[in-house]
């Protein structure tokens, strides 16, 4: 007999940030396949959630879609507030807002720095922090952070980056220690080269040399990640603790 007291697929109630590009809508998609009501953040309305909702099997009422910067940690509370208030919960958060620049370090500038700080880590931590007093108080829970496999190997001229996404691994591993005797698992995903919009601007994306040097000859797919984020939060995922899950085609090994 199973002891996990998550609800299964198709019966949770899963908020992803940064749902509208790249790996956030992939997640979004995948949860929407599955049945599970969705609470998809967004930054700027690009049309691509409106989709999501309308392919949705449980119809639109089972997606709320909600703009909000998460560098603010106001914003996040209120994020929460409304997932809670539409469908009574939040199971799953998905962290996955985020933004990158890049640059050489000694001349980076400041506020692309400050920018990559309050958006990456501290948005990351202020949403989490807003789910948990819901998540201890039903003793489950399933968070997921999206950190990269840059910060497990480095990348040069992404130093501002790494130290974001590094930073999230740290926190990810410490808040997995606090938070898995009151029922809530934390780990993360850690990409490897993905082929979205914001991996497409970077220098790396246009080497050939880059992506021959990825052990299966390509960079990966949004899908792809979402994939091992759907594991993570589902039944299959209940022994996983602190773990850093990094799907990078041999990037990272």
């Amino acid at each position: 007999m199973s002891t996990d007291p998550m609800p299964v697929p198709g019966q949770r109630t899963v908020l992803v940030t940064g749902a509208a590009t790249g790996i956030g809508l992939a997640v979004a998609r995948r949860f929407a396949a599955e049945g599970d009501r969705l609470v998809l953040n967004y930054y700027k309305d690009n049309g691509e959630l409106d989709a999501v909702a309308a392919g949705h099997p449980g119809g639109e009422a089972a997606v709320l879609q909600v703009e909000a910067d998460v560098s603010d940690p106001h914003a996040c509370e209120e994020l929460v507030r409304r997932a809670e208030a539409a469908y009574g919960r939040v199971d799953v958060l998905v962290t996955s807002a985020g933004i990158a620049t890049w640059g050489p370090t000694a001349e980076f500038p400041w506020e692309d720095y400050e920018r990559l700080m309050a958006v990456n880590l501290r948005g990351t931590y202020a949403c989490v922090r807003a789910v948990l007093p819901g998540m201890t108080r039903r003793r489950a829970g399933r968070i997921i952070t999206i950190s990269s496999e840059v910060a497990l190997v480095g990348m040069a001229e992404a130093t501002a980056y790494a130290a974001t996404k590094g930073a999230v691994i740290a926190m990810t591993k410490s808040l997995a220690r606090e938070m898995a005797p009151l029922g809530v698992l934390v780990n993360s995903v850690a990409p490897g080269p993905t082929m979205t919009p914001l991996f497409e601007q970077s220098p790396e994306s246009q080497d050939p040399a880059v992506q021959a040097a990825v052990p299966v000859g390509r960079f990966g797919r949004p899908a792809e990640i979402a994939g091992a984020v759907s594991m993570l939060a589902g039944p299959d995922g209940s022994f996983f603790v602190g773990q850093v899950v990094s799907p990078n085609g041999g990037a990272a090994i």
